[in-house]
């Protein structure tokens, strides 16, 4: 397997686990928002709750409901104030969750783009070793003839290497992907 496609499995493998992670940080998000937005129904079933304990208990000492029924308001009171406690929590560890998945999410996008440009760079290698060496002896030449000019190496290179206009070069780009079949 060339260097190329061993750095192109290794980006494909690193940008599925940057697609992952975004993926895991939008459930998280979806189902912490989801509970945040349920707090509200809670607080008010809870306060309808609580005003039924509160009347459960003037009812049995008044003797208008026997202590099983008291049990049975104060259960149900006590299972809703449970709810909240466990959203509340569960809201606590979803937001701790999102902030690490972010975190990992940082991480793996350094790593999706290391493994880009070791496609890159491997790609690079390939056509520099494609150039005859008598071309780079040339050029080593013409380094040296031009210093000897008073030329500077960078006013040498910068006049063998132009700079490209911009729309050759996304050109080239593309053409380069679809060479290697590359997607970035």
């Amino acid at each position: 397997m060339s260097n190329i496609e061993t750095a192109r499995k290794k980006f494909e493998v690193a940008k599925k686990r940057v697609e992952d992670c975004q993926k895991a940080i939008f459930e998280l998000q979806n189902r912490y928002d989801s509970l945040t937005e349920s707090i509200p129904h809670l607080r008010r079933a809870i306060e309808a709750l609580e005003k039924r304990e509160t009347e459960a208990f003037d009812n049995y000492v008044l003797g208008q409901i026997t202590e099983k029924e008291l049990k049975t308001v104060q259960a149900d009171c006590q299972k809703i104030q449970a709810k909240e406690i466990e959203a509340n929590k569960m809201i606590e560890a979803l937001g701790r969750g999102i902030k690490k998945t972010e975190s990992d999410l940082v991480k793996l996008n350094t790593e999706c783009n290391t493994a880009k440009r070791a496609i890159w760079e491997s790609i690079s290698n390939e056509l520099r070793e494609s150039i005859p060496v008598t071309v780079f002896e040339q050029i080593s030449k013409l380094v040296v003839c031009g210093a000897q000019c008073g030329q500077t190496r960078q006013w040498i290179l910068d006049s063998l290497f132009p700079n490209l206009p911009s729309e050759r070069f996304q050109e080239i780009r593309r053409e380069l992907l679809e060479q290697y079949k590359f997607e970035d």
